[in-house]
């Protein structure tokens, strides 16, 4: 699996009383921290595949 972009159309969080939508504004901080997060993911995810 090769990533080479990657884009949210929505983002859902299970909280203490339940699943939570959550807005997406690309802009935001807590976006670029969320998408930072999935990017490093997906790589350590990639580097497992190969070994």
């Amino acid at each position: 699996m090769m990533v080479t972009s990657l884009m949210f159309i929505s983002v859902d969080i299970l909280g203490s009383d339940g699943w939570e939508a959550l807005m997406i504004y690309p802009q935001t901080q807590w976006h670029k921290t969320l998408m930072a997060a999935c990017e490093v993911h997906l790589a350590e995810q990639q580097n497992i595949t190969k070994a």
